[in-house]
């Protein structure tokens, strides 16, 4: 039976959270508030759950990332340099998606799915919180509602109408940003800006 959970952003409940950490380390798949949109998740060390993500998502949207409480989190599953490292470090928590390309370390159910990932640390206590309760990445992809605008994907309550069935948990952070990620792409020798949004890469 899912699962609605109310967190307050400003001060995260540590019981609630652990709720949460448990329910991903079992496999489990919630929906939860980043600082663009509500995402879907689950644990990079649950293949299966990222295998039903994706189904649940849509089967042609491939669009993973992976959002980690911090860089030193982050670095373990790409391969980064000191200049791009130090980029990353300026520029974390923004809601900012970096592109870099897959490794070994990255579990094969993701790697299947994308030649690139997508590298966050969010600037959401909610979703910080999980991810370093998790101690490994939240496998994420943001939610879309049938028949509904993109704007509709900031408010729980709609989400929780369409997908109370189909998650275990719906963690309810309130009214997301709805402010969409800026896109960098860092899999070659020179960024490149895919998307700019309202976060600035300095």
């Amino acid at each position: 039976m899912s699962k609605l959970l109310k967190v307050y952003n400003g001060n995260p409940d540590h019981l609630i959270i652990n709720q949460i950490a448990d329910k991903l380390e079992n496999g489990g798949i919630i929906i939860f508030p980043t600082d663009s949109y509500y995402s879907f998740g689950c644990s990079i060390n649950c293949p299966k759950a990222i295998n039903e993500l994706v189904k649940l998502k849509n089967k042609s949207d491939m669009n993973l990332s992976i959002i980690c409480s911090d860089i030193k989190m982050a670095s373990q599953y790409i391969t980064i340099s000191d200049e791009y490292f130090k980029i990353l470090k300026r520029n974390t928590p923004k809601p900012i998606t970096f592109l870099f390309g897959v490794n070994k370390r990255l579990p094969n159910s993701f790697i299947a799915c994308k030649k690139t990932v997508g590298v966050r640390v969010v600037d959401n206590p909610i979703a910080a919180s999980i991810a370093e309760r998790l101690g490994v990445p939240i496998v994420s992809t943001t939610v879309s509602l049938k028949d509904a605008t993109r704007e509709d994907s900031i408010d729980p309550s709609l989400i929780w109408d369409e997908y109370r069935n189909k998650i275990d948990i719906l963690v309810d952070g309130g009214i997301a940003n709805g402010v969409s990620t800026t896109v960098v792409d860092m899999t070659g020798d020179e960024i490149i800006i895919v998307r700019e949004s309202e976060a600035v890469v300095e």
